[in-house]
């Protein structure tokens, strides 16, 4: 782009683009949270989890220190229950050809589900606060 010349879009509404293209990611992580993405190696609710890490630094320069704080803690309690309660673990065949099998807990799952569901809320909460949807704005993917 040529220096002075002006953008068809501000970085408001940029920005606007990039929370909803999350959010769209979000929607679709939310379909089947335990279903294996083979481009990322990840499970879908790993996925959404770092989702919503990026939806989170996206709005974090307009929450309040309270806001911040509060997301944070939560941010990192989640993390501790992806890391010591994973709804899958991988169990090793003792017995030749020692196989690994994934092994799923649907306790640890339902938590993990809950708290994602829980942080997804507060970020959405915090959009629709700082981020007033503009009328009868159409966004393209």
């Amino acid at each position: 782009m040529e220096e002075g010349k002006n953008t068809p879009y501000t970085e408001a509404e940029l920005r606007l683009r990039r929370i909803h293209q999350i959010l769209t990611m979000v929607n679709e992580c939310n379909i089947n949270l335990l279903s294996y993405d083979e481009n990322s190696g990840q499970f879908k609710y790993q996925i959404k989890f770092n989702l919503l890490n990026t939806l989170y630094a996206e709005i974090n320069s307009k929450t309040n220190e309270g806001e911040r704080n509060s997301l944070q803690k939560f941010r990192g309690f989640i993390y501790k229950i992806l890391n010591e309660n994973p709804p899958h673990t991988t169990k090793r065949e003792i017995h030749y050809p020692h196989k690994n099998s994934l092994k799923f807990n649907p306790n640890n799952f339902s938590i993990i589900q809950e708290v994602l569901f829980n942080y997804e809320i507060s970020l959405r909460d915090l959009i629709d606060k700082y981020y007033p949807d503009p009328k009868d704005r159409v966004y393209e993917d």
